[in-house]
């Protein structure tokens, strides 16, 4: 074993723009802060829920 982490295939990623409230905005992304969460993973656990 060399230490050097194995390659995995490259994934290809899209770019989702939504306009929000800024206020919207800002309290859903302390929610999601405490629970260790970013607005991007969070919207991303949504697709993969759909």
């Amino acid at each position: 074993m060399t230490g050097i982490p194995e390659r995995k295939k490259k994934t290809k990623m899209a770019l989702l723009s939504v306009p929000l409230d800024a206020q919207l905005k800002s309290r859903a992304e302390r929610r999601l802060n405490r629970m260790g969460m970013s607005g991007a993973e969070a919207v991303d656990q949504l697709y993969r829920l759909t």
